[in-house]
């Protein structure tokens, strides 16, 4: 995915890689819009989504590669706490 920044430098500098606009606009406001279950992220072309795919595969060897190390920190037979405990409770105001 490109920020503008980026995406004004390729422009700036003649090297955008070329596509089918139209194809890209009927993907993004037709086919995306009016799927049931649309997603918040799309790469468009098949280099966004390689790109993305190899960052993926990164991630997951270095997860799976550390995860061995906290594997002694589950503490067992404990609940966790529920999400409500963590919220701080608003104080009443004065009237």
């Amino acid at each position: 995915m490109l920020t503008g920044s980026v995406v004004r430098y390729h422009m700036n500098n003649g090297t955008l890689q070329g596509g089918d606009t139209d194809k890209a606009t009927t993907l993004l406001f037709h086919k995306l819009a009016n799927s049931p279950e649309p997603s918040l992220r799309v790469a468009i072309g098949l280099d966004s989504n390689n790109g993305i795919k190899q960052k993926l595969k990164s991630v997951e060897a270095d997860i799976t590669k550390y995860e061995s190390w906290f594997d002694s920190l589950h503490l067992t037979g404990v609940s966790p706490v529920p999400i409500e405990a963590w919220v701080v409770p608003k104080l009443p105001t004065q009237v």
